[in-house]
């Protein structure tokens, strides 16, 4: 494609017409991912508009995720989206960015001087020993199975996920 037409593709035509057909609806992600990327896409659309893909700065890309950080308002009436929503829209446009520069729409690539949004570290609420106890004394009323997930899960400090993810090949016997 020349430069003449790709300087006049909007950030909404790039998504929809080439980013989504050919990045993310191509046969090769899974349906999660492709609804995942078409709704952060969909922040970005409502933001940038009709605005020209050459034409996003670093400071516009600052001042979308802050936007969407503060000011946004939800469908419930609250404002601002959680971190982890704006991580995502920040990695979705890194992702759209670094094809759309790789394909010769962009010579530059703005988001190369953002820096990603931190999230919040979650505090860990372990179990207290007096609710451990409470635990423990319950277990012999619980199925051998799900005994055997709870011990599991207290004696070892692996979450839940990782738990019930784990396979023979996982444990090293000795």
């Amino acid at each position: 494609m020349n430069n003449i037409k790709t300087k006049n593709v909007t950030i909404k035509d790039f998504i929809n017409n080439i980013w989504i057909p050919l990045e993310v609806d191509n046969g090769e992600n899974k349906p999660t991912s492709i609804s995942f990327y078409r709704s952060m896409s969909q922040y970005l659309i409502k933001y940038f508009e009709n605005k020209k893909l050459n034409e996003i700065s670093s400071e516009d890309i600052e001042f979308c995720l802050k936007f969407y950080r503060t000011k946004y308002i939800q469908k419930n009436g609250k404002k601002g989206l959680a971190q982890k929503t704006v991580r995502h829209i920040y990695s979705t446009i890194n992702t759209i960015f670094k094809s759309a520069q790789k394909r010769h729409y962009i010579t530059k690539n703005p988001i190369e001087f953002v820096s990603p949004p931190k999230l919040a570290k979650k505090e860990v609420k372990a179990l207290t020993e007096s609710e451990l106890k409470i635990l423990a004394d319950a277990l012999p009323n619980v199925s051998e199975e799900n005994s055997c997930m709870i011990k599991l899960l207290l004696t070892t400090g692996i979450r839940r996920g990782e738990c019930i993810g784990l396979k023979w090949e996982d444990i090293d016997f000795n």
